[in-house]
C-alpha cells in the first residue's frame, strides 16, 4: 500500500517521497516492526511454496509414461513441460491461449530443425502500440532420440483433427479412447484441466513429499539455467519476467548447490 500510494503521488508530481522522506520514518519503522512481528509469527516461511522437479524427477515421469506420446494424456502433458520448458511459460493461463500458428519450424545453418514460439500479450506484456518483445527469441531444438521434442510436437499435430492440424487452440479436449488416429476433440481444453497437469503428473508418477503445481515446471526451468551457469539477465530473457529482482521467486538452490 505505501508503495502504490507513493508512486501515485509520484505520478502527481508530488515534491516529497512517503518512502524515502526522513518525514516519513516514523510510519516505515511502523511498517518494519509489523514486519518483524509476523515473521516471528510463522509468516512468510511459505512452507506451501510449489517446488522444482529433481532430475529424478524427470526420469521418473518418462519412465513411467507420463511423459512421452503413449496415449492422448500423456502426449498433451508432454507438450505442455516441453513448452514450459523451452519457451518459459506460465503454468495455465499463457497455454490456454495459445495457438497453433503461434508456432513456426525453421532449420538452423548446421541443418537442425528448431520451432519458435510468438507468443501472445501477457500479463508483463500486455501488446498494443507498445508490445515488449522477449530480449531473445527461445527456440526448441530437435535432439535426437524418442524424447526429440519437435518429433513430439509434429506427432501432437498428427494426432489432432486433420482441420486444425495447422491452426485452432493448441490444447484440444482429449478423445479418452480413441478408434483412429485423431486423438483430440474440436473443442478447446479448459483451463483447469490445463492447471491440474502437473498434480497428476506427480499422483500418476508416484511422486511424493513436495508440493507439485504447475508453477514447479517453471521453477525446473529456472533451476536447470542457473546450473548451466547462465546470468540472471539471460534466464529473464527466457522467462521474459521484466527484471532480474522478479527471480526472487526461484531462487530455491538444486541439492548440488546445498
Amino acid at each position: 500500500m505505501l508503495a502504490s500510494l507513493d508512486r501515485h503521488l509520484r505520478e502527481k508530481d508530488a515534491a516529497f517521497s512517503i518512502a524515502k522522506d526522513i518525514e516519513f520514518s516514523n510510519s516505515r519503522k511502523v511498517l518494519e516492526g509489523k514486519a518483524r512481528l509476523l515473521r516471528q509469527e510463522g509468516f512468510g516461511k511459505r512452507p506451501n511454496a510449489a517446488k522444482a522437479l529433481t532430475s529424478q524427477d524427470e526420469e521418473l515421469l518418462w519412465s513411467k509414461g507420463v511423459l512421452g506420446s503413449h496415449s492422448p494424456q500423456s502426449l498433451i502433458q508432454t507438450m505442455w513441460f516441453l513448452l514450459t520448458q523451452h519457451f518459459g511459460l506460465r503454468g495455465c493461463q499463457e497455454h490456454h491461449d495459445m495457438y497453433v500458428e503461434d508456432f513456426a519450424f525453421s532449420t538452423d545453418d548446421n541443418g537442425i530443425e528448431f520451432l519458435t514460439y510468438e507468443e501472445n500479450p501477457t500479463k508483463t506484456r500486455q501488446g498494443g502500440l507498445r508490445k515488449k518483445r522477449r530480449v531473445v527469441q527461445p527456440k526448441m531444438f530437435a535432439t535426437v532420440g524418442q524424447r526429440c521434442p519437435v518429433k513430439l510436437f509434429k506427432t501432437f499435430l498428427k494426432r489432432r483433427p486433420e482441420e486444425m492440424r495447422n491452426s485452432g487452440p493448441f490444447y484440444l479436449a482429449l478423445n479418452e479412447r480413441p478408434k483412429t488416429q485423431v486423438w483430440y476433440k474440436r473443442q478447446r481444453m479448459g483451463v483447469n484441466s490445463i492447471n491440474s497437469f502437473m498434480k497428476n503428473m506427480a499422483s500418476q508418477a508416484d511422486i511424493q513429499g513436495k508440493k507439485l503445481t504447475n508453477h514447479s515446471a517453471r521453477k525446473t526451468l529456472v533451476k536447470k539455467l542457473k546450473a548451466a551457469n547462465q546470468p540472471r539477465s539471460a534466464i529473464i530473457g527466457v522467462t521474459g519476467h521484466t527484471n532480474e529482482r522478479s527471480l526472487a521467486d526461484y531462487e530455491e538452490g538444486d541439492e548440488k548447490e546445498q
